[in-house]
């Protein structure tokens, strides 16, 4: 996944391997990132071609994958029944983050119902309960409840 010319994202697999593509000459090459593990997790590399550029490790354990969607949230608990505004900023299977846009004040540990459409040509409604992992700013770290229905079709949004 590029980002510009000089700076290129990998996502780790489950056996710490990485598939890196030149945002160069285009040379694809699997290698072991295992060193870099709990470590460093953006690195200077060089291709083969010569060119050298900055390489961004994701160890994460679900791909995630950046997006920029307008939606909604509530505070579920405790009991709101006030929708706020806020951009999702990244999806993955397993939650979101998103920027809260706002003036309410979100807590770790609190759950919430947030309602976005994916830009898929479907505009699949995702409507679901988070509970909030991270608070930083005005970002919000989410992980989804429960998905079950809208698991098969985040997945093939995910990976188109």
């Amino acid at each position: 996944m590029e980002k510009d010319k000089d700076r290129v994202a990998a996502h780790v697999d489950s056996n710490d391997m990485a598939i890196i593509t030149c945002p160069y000459c285009g040379i694809i090459k699997k290698v072991s990132v295992t060193e870099f593990k709990n470590k460093k997790h953006q690195i200077s590399t060089r291709c083969q071609c010569g060119k050298r550029f900055e390489l961004q490790l994701n160890f994460r354990s679900s791909y995630r994958k950046d997006v920029h969607l307008a939606g909604m949230f509530m505070v579920v608990s405790p009991k709101s029944s006030h929708w706020c505004e806020m951009v999702v900023h990244d999806i993955s299977r397993t939650g979101l983050g998103f920027k809260n846009t706002d003036s309410v004040e979100v807590k770790t540990g609190t759950t919430l119902r947030v309602k976005f459409n994916l830009d898929n040509i479907k505009k699949t409604l995702i409507e679901k309960d988070v509970i909030v992992k991270i608070v930083k700013d005005r970002y919000v770290g989410c992980e989804f409840k429960n998905l079950a229905l809208e698991e098969k079709e985040l997945g093939f949004y995910l990976f188109s």
